[in-house]
């Protein structure tokens, strides 16, 4: 029986983000356990990538990388096994790094870095084995 998988990622509303207006929605995209092996892609009405990674034994494995409607990253996520497990980095529409942080099994760990769209750091988070996020 196959099971579906909630996945949230970053998508623009528009093709190119206004520099003083946030214009980012978050949208559900549901993968199913037991999806065929190998390169999985998702693309907008436009043609252009908005989610694509690898489906190893039926779930999430290596790389996956999630983009605005204007092409530019949006994300960028390591799985194992299907759990997020590594490093991951979310940008603005302006290309600008948003976060970075790391999980280890599905859970987030260590410290993670948080920033302003003009690149400076905005604040810390330590996510240490055995506290709660």
């Amino acid at each position: 029986m196959k099971r579906l998988i909630p996945i949230l990622f970053l998508v623009s509303c528009g093709s190119a983000e206004p520099a003083d207006v946030e214009q980012q929605n978050y949208q559900e995209v549901n993968i199913e356990v037991g999806e065929p092996d190998g390169d999985y892609i998702t693309h907008y009405k436009n043609g252009s990538e908005k989610l694509k990674g690898t489906i190893e034994n039926g779930v999430r494995s290596g790389v996956w990388t999630s983009y605005y409607l204007n092409g530019s990253k949006a994300s960028e996520n390591v799985y194992k096994n299907g759990e997020l497990n590594g490093k991951t980095v979310a940008y603005f529409g302006n290309s600008q790094v948003r976060y970075i942080g790391y999980y280890e099994g599905g859970v987030p760990a260590g410290i993670w870095r948080f920033y302003t769209e003009d690149g400076m750091e905005a604040f810390s988070e330590d996510y240490s084995k055995g506290q709660e996020p």
